[in-house]
């Protein structure tokens, strides 16, 4: 039986390079900078790992999966080689290896930041792999063949990074990237659907489909299945920088009883410690709710009527089902999370909701 890859050669990934071409950077060095993302000796977290450890054992081991990781840079390379060594891996049948394991690439045209290509892992990954892209630039014919350019390099949404080697043309430029013109900050904490499942690839993740959208950056505190508003969490937001907060663990509530506990003392915290922070609430994200779901729906609502009939006016809520108005059940994997479809219609939603607030 032949191979897919020799019936239509483009199902191959295209891995052949010389290694002589190339200088090798490690990103933890300058002039790369790195967002949304801690270093500590285990590799990449996304909060401190003494504070996870205190949460629960699903946020310990989770916090070192590099969702909404990424790291920023300048080159006129036309190729470009990663290398990284990965601890922990994500390989379930209904979410691809591009998404949980690899990583994208972006870079600046125009002022826009434009798709690249991603870093693809092998079927057979056990602890990293290497990887080989020929870029945009390869291609292009015009003046901007050797243009410098703002580079993104999006992290794994369900792997743990340990190092990641960047190759660049030798003889090509590296420099620190543009500062950024904006300072929006936003923080996300939920659930697996926060943390990014099931986008195919890294920048597919709604939040990161918004922030492309609205120049942002965001932290992502989504801890698949393990999400469930302890207080803890909540002091931890706190501690961080941030234009605006949403907040969605509906679905990692064991129970409505358990939601109607905690999702109001929650949202009570990060309001004590931010009286003017806009703070989004948002239900389960699904278009057809059983009646259980309906239920913890109506403790979401609870917490937005409360809070705006005490006077407050920087609280928002978005009833999950309309996350999927693009979509409808079509934007699920298996009518829990949702697809690339799904993403990008909670994206639209949200996003618009987003612009808004931002924009006063």
């Amino acid at each position: 039986m032949a191979r897919i890859q020799d019936l239509d050669p483009n199902f191959s990934v295209q891995a052949e390079f010389d290694p002589e071409d190339f200088e090798f950077y490690n990103i933890e060095s300058a002039p790369f900078v790195i967002e949304g993302l801690l270093r500590e000796e285990k590799g990449f977290c996304r909060m401190p790992s003494a504070v996870a450890n205190q949460v629960s054992q699903g946020v310990s081991e989770l916090n070192w999966k590099t969702a909404g990781g990424l790291a920023r840079f300048r080159s006129n390379t036309k190729r470009m080689v990663l290398v990284t060594k990965q601890h922990t891996l994500t390989k379930v049948p209904h979410m691809p290896l591009t998404g949980s394991c690899g990583f994208d690439l972006y870079a600046i045209w125009d002022a826009k930041e434009e798709y690249e290509g991603t870093f693809v892992p092998p079927k057979d990954i056990e602890n990293g792999y290497t990887s080989y892209l020929q870029l945009y630039a390869h291609y292009l014919s015009d003046g901007r063949k050797d243009e410098t350019r703002d580079m993104i390099l999006r992290f794994p949404l369900y792997s743990g990074v340990k190092e990641v080697l960047i190759g660049l043309e030798k003889g090509s430029t590296l420099e620190a990237p543009t500062p950024r013109t904006q300072n929006t900050h936003i923080v996300y904490y939920g659930s697996s659907i926060t943390q990014g499942a099931c986008a195919s690839r890294p920048g597919n993740s709604y939040e990161s489909i918004i922030d492309r959208r609205l120049g942002c950056t965001h932290v992502n505190l989504g801890f698949s299945g393990n999400a469930k508003g302890e207080l803890i969490m909540a002091e931890y937001v706190n501690q961080l920088p941030m234009s605006l907060f949403v907040y969605d663990y509906d679905h990692n509530a064991p129970d409505a009883v358990h939601l109607e506990k905690t999702h109001e003392p929650f949202f009570k915290r990060v309001r004590e410690a931010h009286p003017t922070l806009p703070i989004v609430l948002m239900s389960m994200p699904k278009s057809r709710l059983k009646p259980k779901e309906v239920l913890r729906r109506e403790v979401v609502e609870r917490t937005y009527r409360n809070a705006r009939a005490a006077g407050d006016e920087n609280v928002y809520y978005i009833d999950g089902t309309t996350l999927m108005t693009y979509c409808g059940c079509d934007g699920s994997v298996e009518l829990t999370h949702p697809n690339d479809w799904g993403l990008a219609s909670m994206a639209k939603v949200l996003g618009d909701l987003l612009e808004t607030i931002l924009t006063k």
